[in-house]
């Protein structure tokens, strides 16, 4: 295993995990995830499915999220539905993708942490709930 893959995830086909997961590295995805999921670089193949949010910096996707994503950089392939809300500073959307919800363009707040951790993660949550807090004030 090179050095470079020691923080990677890979859940196959078949596969069903239950529960929030965390992953620093590159998270391949063609089963099944049911709670929330975090990552850095997260790859959904056109089996995987996250019955949950999805929290991720790049996020590839070509199965399913149940619920919201906040990404970065986000790529909807053909394939891919999603049905909740979607934020994202940067997104590309092919011809046959679903989504049912909302869009909603983040503004760049990354903030850099020595040890390369998901501060623009964190960011964007907390500007989703000042969001969430003022509609509901209004």
């Amino acid at each position: 295993m090179d050095s470079s893959d020691k923080n990677d995830l890979i859940v196959g086909e078949g596969v069903r995990l239950v529960g929030e997961v965390h992953a620093p590295g590159l998270l391949r995805l063609h089963g099944t995830i049911e709670g929330d999921v975090r990552g850095d670089d997260v790859r959904v193949g056109p089996g995987g499915r996250i019955e949950g949010s999805l929290d991720g910096r790049n996020v590839d996707l070509e199965g399913h999220v149940s619920e919201r994503i906040v990404a970065k950089t986000l790529a909807l392939r053909s394939s891919a539905s999603v049905s909740g809300s979607v934020e994202y500073e940067t997104l590309e959307i092919e011809a046959g993708a679903q989504i049912e919800g909302t869009l909603n363009k983040a503004e760049p707040r990354e903030t850099a942490h020595a040890d390369g951790s998901l501060a623009y993660l964190t960011a964007v949550q907390d500007r989703s709930e000042e969001v969430t807090s003022g509609e509901q004030d209004g």
